[in-house]
């Protein structure tokens, strides 16, 4: 945390600085709010991670890039019921593997993950 204006301000962690590959990318089969979306694509990794047994029993960081996503995940509540309903779940997980995330925020633009959701847009195109 920072602060400004005696406020604390978190700041971004710096993901531009690492290299990063691409493991996975997938298209929406459904629209819905960008927030239960971004906490389905956290359940989608964790659901890969614990199906290897090596990466069971293990501390780990993960970088998102929705304050919504950190924020649940790290207090493992929030005031959206069906985010709720993920976050039981993600817990489940993480409770029955021993897995520990620790999620950081970082800003869209300096999250490579965010690349793969934007092929083939028309911002991408020009």
């Amino acid at each position: 945390m920072h602060l400004i204006n005696d406020e604390p301000q978190e700041l971004p962690y710096p993901a531009y600085r690492w290299y990063w590959q691409e493991k996975l990318s997938y298209t929406w089969k459904h629209e819905e709010h960008i927030n239960y979306l971004e906490m389905r694509a956290f359940m989608a990794m964790l659901r890969r991670r614990v199906r290897r047994e090596q990466l069971r029993a293990t501390r780990y960081v993960h970088i998102v890039d929705s304050a919504v996503t950190r924020g649940a995940v790290a207090k493992g509540r929030s005031s959206s019921k069906r985010i709720n309903a993920l976050l039981r779940r993600i817990c489940a997980m993480c409770l029955a593997s021993d897995t520990y995330p620790l999620v950081a925020w970082t800003i869209s633009r300096w999250n490579f993950a965010d690349l793969a959701c934007r092929r083939g847009t028309s911002k991408d195109a020009k």
